[in-house]
């Protein structure tokens, strides 16, 4: 008993105390178990985790097949004279997802080279037009590697060039085909290169989609005269050097699945 004013009893509740927790039978208090400690919070403003991003690669790979990693590219350039047929060809290789200048005979032992164009420079893509003088632009296959050496110089898909070797330039079913019949002679300007997916170049007469008479014929990549080294082409690319060339041809690989851009 408690006691209070006189004349009144106030019975206690009952009530223990045990083992430092207080419980309750018949009042309002209700023991709960402990709750668990909340988990730590990041502290505000702690600097987030650096996030790791590839390096971007260059804006004219972008369009490339994806196992393509092999790039020859040839541009406008005024490093060696100011007309427009005056270029530089690169040797392009991706390396652990990286584009890179392959190492290579050209200035600073980087696979980088002079080179001439047609004397009328780059046409538009989709706008070269036989015996126009110019180049066309865009993103080419190589349809076969040549030299006049009695064996492939690389592991390219390859055909000897002899004296009778000739690109059909007539506008019958032979235009723009590989033929074996003509008069081609022994030029240095045809010692190593290789022949670009233009205009559905044809390998044998009549097999293949038919080539447009109009958009020309023979677009290569060659070396030239010895004698006049940086006269501009036809309309092919001429890296003038035979060593050049020749390293170009050797270096490229089918497993590459490798691409020519001209102007891009």
């Amino acid at each position: 008993m408690l006691l209070a004013a006189p004349g009144t009893i106030v019975v206690a509740v009952g009530m223990a105390l045990a083992a430092g927790t207080l419980t309750a039978s018949a009042d309002r208090t209700v023991a709960r178990p402990a709750s668990p400690p909340s988990p730590a919070r990041p502290s505000i403003g702690a600097p987030a985790p650096p996030m790791i991003t590839a390096p971007p690669g260059p804006s004219w790979a972008a369009g490339l097949p994806a196992d393509t990693t092999q790039v020859i590219r040839t541009n406008r350039s005024n490093r060696w004279c100011s007309d427009v047929f005056c270029t530089n060809t690169e040797a392009w290789e991706k390396v652990n997802g990286v584009w890179r200048v392959a190492a290579g005979p050209g200035r600073g032992g980087r696979a980088s080279f002079r080179s001439t164009i047609g004397p009328n420079g780059f046409a538009p893509v989709g706008q070269r037009r036989e015996d126009d003088g110019r180049t066309p632009t865009g993103v080419f296959a190589i349809v076969i590697t040549f030299s006049t050496t009695t064996t492939a110089p690389g592991p390219m898909p390859w055909r000897r060039r002899t004296e009778s070797s000739v690109i059909g330039s007539d506008h019958d079913g032979n235009y723009n085909t590989w033929l074996e019949n003509g008069s081609g002679g022994d030029r240095p300007s045809m010692e190593y290169g290789f022949w670009l997916d233009y205009n559905h170049p044809r390998l044998s007469s009549g097999v293949g989609p038919a080539p447009d008479p109009a958009l020309g014929s023979g677009i290569f990549y060659h070396t030239s005269w010895p004698s006049t080294r940086w006269l501009p082409t036809y309309g092919c690319v001429n890296v003038s050097l035979p060593d050049q060339m020749g390293w170009l041809v050797a270096w490229l690989r089918p497993s590459a699945n490798p691409r020519v851009l001209n102007n891009i």
